[in-house]
């Protein structure tokens, strides 16, 4: 017996639609590392202005309770204020340089973005020239945490 010609196209479209199924299944995992183009753009301006010593325009960016790791003494720094006058010591001290260079998300919706980074002393010298990972929390089109490599939160 043969299927007539409508039959056949709604056949055809549910064969299609179990191989779609198929490849879903089979590379779901790919897709839970998709960036959405909101959070890359907001994470390249948070880079940008980092780099250009903008720190008004970074906060802007970031959670009001902002929770983000001191790479200098150890331990978390927390909101507005204490980024503000954690990135001016830094600052007084060495000139980071970070450039996003990938992005990937993870299932739990954390962010982790590959990083060359270039830090220097004051005199220009170079200390650290490598690639790092940040991972984020981003909540509400804001950044809400930060920490070094791709870590839990």
């Amino acid at each position: 017996m043969s299927l007539g010609k409508q039959e056949s196209e709604l056949y055809g479209a549910d064969r299609m639609m179990e191989n779609v199924e198929a490849i879903r299944s089979h590379y779901g995992h790919l897709v839970s590392e998709v960036v959405s183009q909101n959070d890359r753009e907001l994470l390249i301006a948070a880079y940008a202005n980092f780099n250009a010593r903008a720190i008004d325009d970074v906060l802007a960016l970031m959670h009001p309770d902002v929770d983000w790791p001191d790479g200098m003494e150890g331990g978390r720094v927390h909101g507005h204020n204490g980024l503000r006058e954690y990135w001016a010591r830094q600052w007084s001290l060495i000139d980071p340089h970070a450039e996003p260079i990938d992005f990937r998300s993870d299932e739990d919706g954390r962010t982790t973005v590959a990083v060359h980074l270039i830090v220097r002393r004051l005199d220009g010298s170079v200390v650290v020239d490598e690639n790092v990972e940040h991972s984020y929390l981003i909540e509400d089109g804001l950044i809400r945490w930060m920490d070094f490599g791709s870590h839990e939160v």
